[in-house]
């Protein structure tokens, strides 16, 4: 191959200029795309997270830690999270089981949540058992359907 000559060399500087960019707004622009990206990293983990949880095995044990989250005077992130994990469990049983074996009148989700802690807290012999079984017997004496 022949040498490029002065010119084809200025010509092929100046196309190579062009071709790159300065990095500084490329910067600006990634950590503009850094939140966004995080935020999408967040949401998938999540989501992985609760499609795992449904198939896993939630015990008497994890529905009184949360109870315990719940009623702590000074709540930190996990303990808000795990209040909101608590009522949303005993209101997705209470939802699964209305007409079966719970027939509910229009009831607020802090009583529910109240019956079922005290039973919870007053039975740590049966924190063993599947959290849904727990939730049913301490709702059942209240609001149990009679056929």
């Amino acid at each position: 191959m022949a040498p490029l000559g002065r010119a084809k060399k200025r010509r092929a500087g100046e196309l190579g200029s062009l071709c790159t960019t300065p990095s500084a707004p490329r910067d600006e622009e990634r950590m503009k795309a850094a939140p966004l990206a995080l935020l999408f990293y967040v949401a998938f983990v999540q989501v992985a997270q609760a499609q795992r949880a449904v198939y896993s095995f939630i015990s008497g044990r994890q529905l009184k830690v949360y109870i315990e989250s719940s009623e702590r005077e000074r709540q930190s992130v996990q303990d808000i999270a795990n209040t909101g994990k608590l009522h949303g469990y005993v209101e997705g049983v209470v939802e699964m089981q209305d007409q079966v074996s719970l027939c509910m009148p229009p009831v607020q989700s802090d009583q529910l949540v109240a019956i079922v802690a005290k039973y919870i807290t007053s039975t740590p012999e049966r924190w063993h058992l599947p959290a849904h079984l727990l939730v049913v017997e301490a709702l059942k004496p209240t609001f149990g359907c009679s056929r």
